[in-house]
């Protein structure tokens, strides 16, 4: 099964819900499967043999939970699930093996047919793209890059190139140099041959004190909260990162129920102090793991959800310059300095 980041997310999501709401021990079961079958899944990423004690600790897990938990998902026949199209965030990768579902993130575009790199399940690294595909090269070109040392664009060679666009040479001649295909993606790589996405090199932005920003990292821990369905992180040229959130809205109107307050009122409901709590603690939470300069200093919440299409790309990327001119009102509220 191959899918968006935004599918794996939203299970996963559902699932933790699940989890906080049930009873204590139900919880604590829960929470003690996932830790063996984390350090089982660590030892064997580093070549290691689990103990004979953490692989019975494993056994129990499995039969109590996490073989339970696949087949409520119906996810127990699942062989291999690929997630591409976007940034995957390695913590939704981890609760996946974890899981013991053989998740892969992959990366490419169209230009490459589709595949560049990819996991495999003889060679994972998680938060990583994976390896180039056989008879494909991949290089980092840092000469046309100002960023830190060790990034650069990535470059890809191979069988799998485009020719060109079509009736396009001047794109084709900016795309396209001596068979190598400029990305447009930052990326770096490990010494094992594995890549890691940083970003689009068009969405990096520096702030106004000269530090690069990557809004894919700062949005995926933004929305690991189960009260944010997307963040969108802004900043160019400013003193500070800042960001949109668009809630949840089915986990908003669930809540909504259970509060016995009125569901169909999203703009009360988004304006309601405990959600509004809410949407406070998933940015500081992500805060906490960013370096200061990515860390976002304000942000407002939306009452409706960004459209596919218009201010989302059908692979729900998001098409920040379209969103910065539709909520430039709400911007200025944020940055209230700029006048």
């Amino acid at each position: 099964m191959i899918a968006v980041p935004r599918f794996y997310e939203k299970i996963r999501s559902r699932v933790l819900q699940a989890v906080a709401d049930a009873p204590a021990p139900r919880r604590w079961l829960f929470h003690w499967a996932f830790e063996v079958a984390q350090r089982v899944r660590e030892a064997r990423e580093a070549d290691e043999r689990p103990g004979l004690v953490t692989l019975a600790k494993y056994g129990l897990a499995d039969r109590l939970v996490l073989s339970k938990l696949r087949a409520r998902l119906g996810l127990d026949r699942l062989r291999i699930t690929a997630s591409g199209g976007a940034a995957l965030d390695v913590e939704v990768a981890r609760f996946y093996h974890n899981a013991g579902l053989m998740l892969l993130e992959g990366y490419g575009l169209t230009e490459a047919s589709p595949i560049i790199t990819l996991n495999h399940p003889e060679a994972v690294r998680l938060g990583s793209v994976g390896q180039p595909l056989p008879g494909v090269e991949v290089r980092l070109d840092t000469d046309a890059w100002d960023g830190p040392e060790e990034e650069g664009e990535l470059l890809a060679r191979g069988p799998n190139v485009m020719q060109g666009y079509w009736n396009a040479p001047d794109e084709t001649g900016a795309t396209v140099e001596d068979g190598w295909l400029r990305t447009g993606d930052v990326a770096t790589r490990d010494a094992d041959g594995f890549y890691y996405i940083r970003d689009r090199k068009k969405e990096l932005f520096k702030t106004a004190y000269g530090k690069y920003v990557a809004p894919q990292r700062v949005q995926g821990l933004i929305t690991q909260s189960p009260w944010v369905e997307m963040a969108v992180i802004v900043g160019a040229e400013r003193k500070y990162v800042a960001a949109l959130l668009q809630p949840d809205f089915d986990h908003l109107r669930a809540w909504a129920d259970e509060e016995g307050l009125d569901a169909t009122d999203i703009v009360a409901l988004v304006d309601h102090p405990d959600v509004q709590a809410r949407m406070d603690a998933a940015v500081a939470q992500a805060n906490q793991e960013l370096p200061r300069h990515e860390q976002v200093k304000r942000h407002a919440v939306l009452s409706r959800p960004l459209e596919v299409g218009e201010e989302l790309t059908p692979t729900l990327k998001i098409k920040r310059r379209v969103i910065e001119e539709r909520y430039k009102d709400v911007l200025r509220g944020l940055y209230p300095d700029e006048g």
